[in-house]
């Protein structure tokens, strides 16, 4: 098959392939490699309102994540540093299970390093800090100095999470994925990515097609998670889910929201289904039982299987058992 005919570009293929061959690490056994945490849902939530970071401590979504960029205005940034650092500490005490995220301003706004040395400054520190407009490796390595400078081996465990959002960006994928071992996510920003691209945006987003597939490709060969668009339209029930199983088929492990409205649906969508896990059950069960007959590739409903698939169903019962469905 002509892949470039059928619509795929060569470099998507190759990526692909790359992941295949490495496998994400996200999912390893291994004691010594990362536990996978699910990003379902990525909620953003205003600095600048208290209301709204006190109500994240009782939401049930995978990820809260504090933003001091696009939501809070510019004479309210200082106000939404100091909200967030008490909002850290609130939501640990409220028992919270969500990943507390922050997303700071843009590398070379001028805004990142007050952002970035208040949230530190406090005594709970975020899990993960979200950069957003990351055009080069230079930006994540900005951040990954800072922590350091700011607060040494105390912030060795925050994680980073990289906002995709312009052609630039995507065309240097290949060296921000490549720049630390911080790096835990890639999120697609299409509204702000269209934009740039002088694009207008529709819903069946044909128009951020290619740039989506890039990201993904991207993250499935680095082992990093996948964050895919945010639907602004978020009393549009249909479109949420339109999107959202949008996302899902494509290999996107979570999704932007901007509303607790939307957690369901989209925690929903990104999790295993009932019968994907039975699936892979039957499948785990059956390979233990031909490995230990020395069977190599076997069938089961019908079906061939073999390593690649093997795997594909411990990824399923890992991320079950991630979202608390096992």
């Amino acid at each position: 098959i002509n892949a470039e005919y059928m619509g795929v570009p060569r470099m998507l293929l190759r990526l692909n392939r790359a992941a295949s061959q490495r496998g994400a690490k996200c999912f390893s056994s291994s004691a010594n490699e990362k536990v996978y945490r699910p990003r379902r849902a990525l909620l953003y939530m205003p600095g600048s309102s208290t209301k709204m970071l006190n109500k994240a401590a009782t939401l049930q979504v995978d990820t809260v994540c504090m933003d001091l960029e696009d939501a809070v205005a510019y004479s309210k940034k200082a106000e939404a540093r100091s909200n967030i650092v008490n909002a850290l500490v609130n939501m640990q005490h409220s028992g919270s299970k969500a990943e507390m995220a922050v997303r700071i301003n843009p590398v070379g706004s001028g805004l990142e390093k007050d952002d970035l040395y208040t949230v530190l400054s406090g005594s709970v520190l975020p899990h993960a800090i979200v950069i957003p407009k990351v055009e080069s490796g230079d930006n994540l390595r900005w951040v990954v100095d800072n922590i350091g400078k700011c607060i040494g081996a105390r912030g060795s465990s925050i994680r980073l999470i990289a906002l995709i959002e312009s052609p630039n960006a995507v065309l240097n994928l290949g060296s921000i994925v490549s720049t630390t071992d911080r790096l835990d996510a890639l999120i697609f920003g299409g509204d702000d990515y269209a934009a740039a691209s002088g694009a207008i945006r529709t819903e069946n987003n044909e128009e951020i097609w290619w740039a989506r597939n890039v990201v993904l490709a991207h993250a499935k060969a680095n082992n990093l998670q996948a964050i895919d668009i945010v639907c602004i339209d978020f009393n549009n029930e249909q479109r949420i889910l339109k999107e959202c199983q949008q996302g899902y088929n494509l290999g996107y492990t979570g999704k932007q929201i901007i509303h607790p409205a939307q957690i369901a649906p989209v925690q929903q969508t990104f999790s295993p289904q009932k019968g994907h896990i039975e699936w892979a059950n039957r499948v785990i069960t059956a390979s233990d039982k031909h490995d230990a007959s020395g069977t190599g590739a076997f069938t089961l409903d019908g079906q061939m299987i073999d390593m690649p698939t093997v795997k594909q169903a411990q990824q399923v019962l890992v991320k079950a058992r991630a979202c608390g469905l096992l």
